[in-house]
């Protein structure tokens, strides 16, 4: 076999391959053999048709395709092999010559992966912003956590409806006195404060007792849902049923060791602090390697070819399907729902996909450049991690990845991660305090002066 490759566009190889006769021969009687397992001819067995009585009923033509085929996939391989070419897509294919007693000719278009041009990517200049934990941040986070074991209670016969209670209520409602459909219900439980009514509606119900009666006056609003009430007004007779308040429970040794692992409340103020700080540096850390993304793709030229794009697109279309399917949806009720068309929603998605692709093209390259690789330890890491979280074995996880094709994805990724964290490992990182937080330091400073 011999070849002769032309790179005349970017990201893209046309190869000439030329097949010896010997290897045509070989493939000839090859697809003959093939070819007569599957025809049924009157007086042979299948496999048994002589080639001549074969070649009259379904034409040389054919034989000589079945052929092609054979050599085609072998003779490409050992080409794009031998020439060191990264194909991305299966390539375009044109017979230039195919005889029985002739060498086999074919060319093979096929798209590259690109080739990035990088400019200096170590000493990238980063910003690492330093996030203080004060005081105040810990109360907030200990006051979030005693909002979420909370509790709604019942309140005091003498209490009045206040923001954020969940009152259960009877209403009626009617416009020029009468009633209108869907403007009535029983028992409905209502958040003061939640906007999910007509504006103006929650708000008449403050300082009301149970048992009260009230008439909310309102008006639909414009846009309202129902075009036969949109701007009108009307009068709900509303009947107070029940008021229920969050309470929440109290910040006691006992509270804290069942959420925690601290055993009194002084230890449970520093486990929050430290778990702020923890947090407050991870955030730090990933902003710090988004910096070092945006900052090598500034100096990165590439050419990214449609169809890898087009691939990423897709992809993000099946995860949104994904996501879409977990909530009971699928794409044909969001496409409606946004009134956008498929293509609409490939197109507004091709930017971020093209910028994903040109991402990881650059990673890879910065990869191949340092000899960086995903080597055992990070693998058996990631599977770990995995396992944890799932509470399965770490060889099953290993070997369901191998056999779902998910293996290489996962190789894939720890490069790319190894990638950023060598740009990020040699950076010439800033160190800055949080901008409000250097305001409020000039404050301060400014009013004691």
């Amino acid at each position: 076999m011999k070849y002769e490759v032309k790179r005349d566009v970017v990201n893209e190889a046309e190869l000439t391959i030329t097949v010896d006769k010997e290897t045509v021969a070989k493939a000839v009687n090859k697809g003959y053999l093939k070819i007569a397992k599957q025809v049924d001819i009157p007086g042979f067995r299948k496999g048994k048709v002589p080639k001549f009585v074969l070649e009259q009923r379904i034409g040389k033509g054919a034989i000589l395709e079945e052929a092609a085929e054979i050599m085609m996939s072998p003779a490409y391989a050992e080409a794009i092999s031998e020439e060191g070419l990264d194909p991305v897509a299966s390539p375009e294919v044109e017979i230039v010559q195919i005889g029985e007693d002739e060498e086999f000719i074919f060319k093979a278009k096929t798209i590259l992966h690109p080739e990035p041009e990088l400019g200096e990517y170590k000493g990238l200049k980063l910003t690492k912003t330093k996030t203080a934990v004060t005081e105040a941040d810990v109360e907030a986070q200990i006051e979030r956590t005693l909002d979420r074991h909370s509790k709604m209670v019942s309140v005091d016969e003498d209490a009045v409806v206040e923001e954020s209670d969940l009152v259960t209520i009877d209403y009626k409602g009617t416009i020029d006195g009468e009633e209108f459909p869907g403007g009535s219900a029983e028992k409905y439980p209502l958040g003061i404060g939640s906007d999910t009514f007509i504006p103006g509606f929650e708000e008449q119900l403050k300082g009301h007792k149970v048992g009260d009666d009230v008439d909310v006056k309102v008006t639909f609003p414009e846009d309202y849902h129902s075009e036969n009430l949109q701007g009108k007004d009307a009068v709900f007779a509303v009947h107070v049923n029940e008021i229920r308040r969050k309470e929440l429970p109290e910040l006691t040794d006992d509270f804290v060791q069942l959420i925690s692992p601290a055993e009194t409340v002084a230890a449970y103020r520093e486990h929050v602090e430290d778990e702020l700080k923890d947090q407050a540096e991870r955030s730090a850390n990933e902003a710090l390697r988004d910096q070092a993304i945006d900052a090598l793709l500034d100096i990165t030229e590439v050419t990214i070819p449609d169809v890898m794009i087009d691939e990423k697109v897709d992809s993000f279309i099946t995860d949104m399907n994904t996501r879409l399917s977990q909530q009971g949806l699928d794409l044909d009720q969001y496409l409606q729902y946004v009134g956008k068309t498929m293509d609409e929603l490939k197109e507004e998605n091709r930017p971020a996909a093209e910028r994903s692709v040109k991402t990881e093209v650059s990673l890879l390259e910065v990869a191949k450049r340092e000899n960086i690789e995903a080597e055992e330890v990070d693998v058996d890491a990631e599977i770990t991690k995995v396992a944890l979280m799932t509470n399965s074995q770490p060889d099953d996880i290993k070997a369901r990845l191998m056999e779902n094709g998910q293996y290489s994805v996962l190789i894939f990724t720890i490069l790319l991660k190894k990638a950023i964290d060598f740009l990020v490992a040699n950076a010439d990182i800033t160190e800055t305090e949080k901008a409000e937080e250097k305001e409020e330091t000039e404050e301060k400073a400014a009013d004691a002066e």
